[in-house]
């Protein structure tokens, strides 16, 4: 564990629109930008972070599939990342995620909520021992009611947060909505139909609700009146 706590400057950020590459040969990186949020902290922090231009993009014609030219960049990314690292930053990936449970919401519960960060808490008191953790874990487990109460919790942000990392994907674009300023205007009209299409094809499934204020509740990206 030691090594992978060790002390890490890291960039939190590299997704595309912070990647410059030259015009005559896109494999030749010419600059990095937004380094306000770099930081040094423990090598495992970022491992489980994914830039947009390396996630797998669902197919539109098959739920069951991703674009052919997106699982080709997750795929190579993959290879580069086990490639390149240092050991530090690997482990992390062999490992049980439950070491790390705990910092995956902790730091964004003013993005995310309480409901996730908790979660976490309880798998990781639950497996306390398993893990091979001294004495008693710092968070109390909660009654088998309360628990339950909190897992149904978890379960509505669930679904709410793979609704928006959908739309993020159908648009292509990243969870905080941000956009090069020539795509604003298509991006902008295809976020409105894509809501309308949305919105049809509920009604037709879920009879007479209001499908359309409760899909505007958990909308990712601002609509137009």
């Amino acid at each position: 564990m030691s090594l992978m706590a060790q002390p890490t400057l890291f960039h939190p950020d590299l997704n595309m629109r912070n990647i410059f590459v030259s015009e005559e040969d896109p494999t030749m990186l010419t600059a990095i930008i937004d380094w306000q949020s770099s930081s040094i902290k423990p090598a495992f922090w970022y491992m489980h972070e994914t830039p947009d231009f390396a996630r797998k993009i669902p197919d539109p014609s098959d739920e069951d599939k991703f674009e052919p030219e997106s699982e080709r960049r997750a795929k190579a990314f993959s290879f580069l990342v086990r490639s390149l690292l240092p050991p530090a930053m690997l482990a992390p990936l062999e490992m049980d995620e439950a070491y790390f449970r705990p910092f995956m919401y902790g730091h964004r519960t003013w993005v995310h909520g309480a409901a996730a960060f908790r979660i976490e808490l309880i798998q990781t008191a639950r497996r306390w021992k398993e893990l091979g953790f001294e004495g008693d874990c710092p968070y109390p487990l909660p009654s088998p009611e309360e628990c339950a109460v909190h897992f149904e919790s978890f379960r509505e942000f669930e679904a709410d947060y793979k609704a928006k990392k959908f739309l993020a994907s159908m648009l292509n674009v990243g969870l905080d909505g941000w956009v090069p300023p020539e795509e604003f205007e298509a991006l902008k009209r295809a976020n409105k139909e894509l809501f309308a299409t949305i919105v049809e094809d509920s009604r037709g499934a879920e009879g007479s609700r209001n499908v359309e204020a409760e899909i505007r509740d958990f909308w990712l990206f601002d609509l137009e009146d």
